[in-house]
């Protein structure tokens, strides 16, 4: 779905910066055991994961993807993946191994620890994976709507415009207003709204 936007559902007011991030990083892989679903309907087999980056150098990220993914998540020895990957292609194409997969087989070396899914966070995964699908059904159709709209972002054209007046000189059409401190001078900040602009911004 070209249109899916991210969204925080269920948020209180005893959520913290570290619920926010650990709510992302469960997003994304709420996603991908969605697309990891279309390949078991493929008949395509997935036994383990490998993960690599920075944020597989840590515990949390990896072992919420074995909870959510449902099998052990593995690491490989060298800490360049990327650059790994680009010489196992120039390997393969200049001759060196028959295929991506012999190449694979003789270079990437895959650590023996791996991070195993625990029972109570599978369970507990996977009503959350069906929210997250219910979810998606009941909103997928507002999607498209957003791209209609120009989305607020006061370093683009047409958001919300800000001006620093001085003194009494107050500009028509403003919709709020504020005592504030600007380039250490006292004075007021208009906020004008979307599109609208009055002087000098």
């Amino acid at each position: 779905d070209p249109y899916a936007k991210g969204i925080y559902f269920g948020m209180g007011m005893k959520h913290e910066q570290a619920h926010i991030i650990r709510a992302t990083m469960e997003g994304v892989i709420f996603n991908l055991k969605e697309c990891a679903l279309v390949l078991d309907e493929m008949g395509i087999q997935r036994t383990k994961m490998i993960a690599s980056g920075g944020a597989a150098k840590g515990v949390t990220w990896k072992q919420i993807q074995a909870d959510i993914l449902e099998m052990p998540v593995y690491t490989t020895k060298t800490e360049e993946e990327a650059c790994q990957g680009a010489a196992i292609l120039a390997a393969v194409g200049c001759g060196m191994y028959r295929d991506i997969k012999e190449a694979c087989s003789r270079i990437v070396k895959i650590n023996d620890c791996p991070v195993e899914p625990v029972t109570e966070h599978v369970k507990r995964y996977r009503e959350q994976q069906a929210l997250f699908r219910e979810l998606y059904l009941k909103v997928k159709d507002l999607y498209p709507r957003l791209k209609t709209q120009d989305a607020w972002d006061p370093r683009s054209t047409g958001s919300a415009r800000y001006r620093f007046t001085q003194g009494s000189n107050w500009t028509e059409g403003k919709t709020t207003s504020q005592r504030g401190q600007i380039n250490g001078k006292s004075g007021k900040c208009i906020i004008y709204p979307i599109g609208r602009t009055n002087g000098s911004d």
